[in-house]
Formats: structure tokens, C-alpha cells, sequence
């Protein structure tokens, strides 16, 4: 920071002397370090009027002697958000695909370097002149002309050599480079995203093609995803605090949050997860006509629950456990009382068979009732 941004920022009062001499001698362009350290609040540093807070913030001049402390203050999240497209073992910081990319985009850059070298070639070739121009003004300037003597065998004014064939070679070798930074940064999978239904392929062909590169990605969505949830976990307070939001009914609060992302991305692997899943139900049944009791592995319900969610069906189409709870019960209330009916009506229709059957000696009802008549 410039001397005047320093003094903007902290006060006059709070700058080093080295600072404060500078600004007064109106020597404000000339520059000094300052860093800033955001880290959580723990008890190494002890400031009561920071307590409150998570993470801490310190500013100090890192150019005096004693690295002098500008300001002291915190926040209630953390303030600032990394990206990483990859974690490697042992390192720190992340890696990105822009790494893997740096040699073929250092090449490109001196193959294209040696392409204008060939185009310049191409169109001011080297030339070669006959004895007759020998002490004779030549010029290649457009509608010119230059006089060659009709007696003589020689062709006159000619390239040394043709360029084209170096020309040609080097813009191949700058697709060949251009595709594997292609690659390397995964266009081909964007493209394919982007112009979803307007192929030649199929959809199955598609859906095949994403999900091969998706399980190279899925890691990295999912680091993405999981940065993004700390950026809504710093908002969200904020616009609370501030009055933005209103406060959230009893039900909700302390409660976590699931954040559903629907980026381009992310539907595309919820898809390629939807197709494992339609797989996988279709090989256990087809599998159930050999073995039946195989069948009785696959739980529908989370099925149902789970394509619904990653397809972003709404949940009102889908049944909640309670609903579908209220409902096993009344079907299997409805099933009792039917039963409960076919009994009753089985005893009406015996009933009615016995006050209408004979009871004389003949058959054996009748023998039964004189037997317990006698015994009477």
C-alpha cells in the first residue's frame, strides 16, 4: 500500500513513524508492506475485545522493525473462500488444471511465434534473380513491372523455396497443442453440456459420453460444492444480522441447511447418478426372474426418494414418510374391515344353512341333536 492509502485506511495516529514522516513530507506515492492475517481465534492471543468472534483479523506494517500492529478485529465466519480444483498429499496450497496445461500452453506460444515467421515467408518470400536484373532496380511492390530480356534462358524472379510446407506443418502442430489443452481444461464435456440435444448422438450416447468424464470430475464438483456452502454460511448470517432476512420460525432455527446447487454441472452429475441408479434397478429384476427372492433386496421407496431428488423433481409430487405412513394404515384398516366383513358374512350364510337343514334321524345332525336332546 501507498503511503497515502495507508494513512486513509488506519488514521495518522496509528502509522509507524517511518510512515507519518513520509506523509508529512507529501512523500504519499511511496510504498510500504502490509499484511493482513485472518486465522481462528484461539487463546495464543489473547485480546478481550475479540472473544466473541471466530476468526481474527490483524493488520501490521511488515516493512518496520517491530511489524507494527495497524488493527485489531474479527469476524463472526470465515471471511474468504479458496477454490480448489485438486489436493495433492504433503501440499498446501491446491491444484488446478492450469498447472498440467503450462507446457503446451508454453509451446503453443513459440509454435505460434514460428507460424507468423512461416507467414511472413509465405507472403515475402526470399528471392532469387536472373544475371539479366544484374545492376537493375527490382521491385516486388503490386502492379509493378520489371523488364527481363527475352534473349536470355534464365526464369528471371522466383522464391528461393516454398514456405507452404512449413506453414502447413506448423498450424497442424498448433491444433494438435490447441486439443490437448482442450482436454486438459475438460471442453470437450462443457461442449457436449452445452449442446445437449442438438447433436447427432443419441441421448444414451450422451448421457454415456458425460458420465465417463463426470467420474474424473466428481471430486471436484464436490470440493466446489462444499466451498460454495461456505460462502451461504457467511451470507446468510450477514443478511440476518442486517435486517435483510426475517427471522426464521422456531422450527428452523439451529437447524442445518442443504444447499441444492443446479448449475449446468451439477444436474449433469445428478443424471449420470439417476442413470446408475435406472441400471442398477433394471439388473436386479431382470436378475429376479432366475432367483425371486433376489428382488426382495431393492427398497423402492429410497429409490423413488432418491431419483426424485436427483432428477430436482419438486417434493410435492413425492408422498412424505408420514403420508405414506397415514396411508399404510388406512389401507391396511380398509383390509381388516373387509376381512372382519367376509367373516361375518361367512357366519350369516352358516347360520342360515343350519336353521334350514333337517334334523330328523336320517343324517348325522339329526342323530347329533337327539344325542344331546337325550342327554338333556
Amino acid at each position: 500500500m501507498t503511503v497515502g492509502q495507508i494513512v486513509e485506511r488506519f488514521g495518522i495516529e496509528n502509522v509507524s513513524e517511518s510512515v507519518k514522516t513520509s506523509f508529512e513530507n507529501n512523500n504519499i506515492d511511496s510504498e510500504r508492506i502490509i499484511v493482513h492475517v485472518i486465522e481462528p481465534n484461539d487463546d495464543r492471543i489473547k485480546i478481550s475485545d475479540l472473544k466473541k468472534f471466530v476468526y481474527r483479523s490483524i493488520y501490521y506494517e511488515k516493512s518496520t522493525n517491530d511489524s507494527l500492529v495497524l488493527e485489531v478485529s474479527g469476524y463472526d465466519e470465515l471471511p474468504f473462500i479458496v477454490f480448489r480444483w485438486d489436493v495433492r498429499p504433503d501440499e498446501v496450497y491446491g491444484w488446478g488444471v492450469g498447472f498440467d496445461a503450462v507446457p503446451d500452453a508454453k509451446q503453443l506460444m513459440l509454435f505460434e511465434k514460428e507460424s507468423l515467421y512461416n507467414l511472413e515467408l509465405v507472403n515475402r518470400p526470399p528471392l532469387v534473380a536472373s544475371s539479366d536484373f544484374n545492376n537493375k532496380r527490382v521491385t516486388i511492390q503490386p502492379s509493378t513491372i520489371n523488364i527481363k530480356n527475352p534473349n536470355s534462358m534464365e526464369s528471371g524472379i522466383a522464391p528461393i523455396f516454398n514456405p507452404m510446407n512449413a506453414l502447413q506443418s506448423t498450424s497442424q502442430k498448433i491444433s494438435e497443442i490447441e486439443q490437448r489443452i482442450n482436454e486438459t481444461y475438460y471442453t470437450d464435456l462443457f461442449r457436449m453440456l452445452l449442446n445437449y440435444g442438438q447433436s447427432n448422438m443419441t441421448a444414451t450416447e450422451v448421457n454415456e459420453k458425460v458420465a465417463e468424464k463426470l467420474q474424473q470430475l466428481g471430486s471436484v464438483v464436490e470440493r466446489i460444492n462444499g466451498s460454495l456452502d461456505l460462502v451461504f454460511n457467511r451470507i446468510l448470517p450477514i443478511c440476518l444480522r442486517v435486517g435483510l432476512l426475517p427471522e426464521p420460525p422456531a422450527i428452523l432455527q439451529n437447524q442445518p441447511i442443504k444447499v441444492d446447487y443446479i448449475s449446468m454441472l451439477n444436474q449433469a452429475q445428478k443424471a449420470s447418478e439417476v442413470n446408475s441408479i435406472i441400471q442398477f434397478v433394471s439388473t436386479l429384476e431382470s436378475m429376479a426372474s432366475v432367483q425371486p427372492n433376489i428382488i426382495n433386496m431393492l427398497n423402492y421407496d429410497s429409490v423413488v426418494k432418491e431419483m426424485q431428488e436427483r432428477m430436482g423433481v419438486p417434493p410435492t409430487i413425492v408422498k412424505t414418510d408420514q403420508q405414506i405412513q397415514e396411508m399404510e394404515q388406512a389401507q391396511a384398516q380398509a383390509q381388516q374391515q373387509q376381512e372382519q366383513m367376509q367373516q361375518m358374512q361367512a357366519y350369516a350364510n352358516g347360520a342360515k344353512t343350519l336353521s334350514q337343514t333337517n334334523l330328523d334321524n336320517n343324517n348325522v345332525l339329526g342323530q347329533l341333536s337327539q344325542q344331546m336332546g337325550n342327554n338333556g
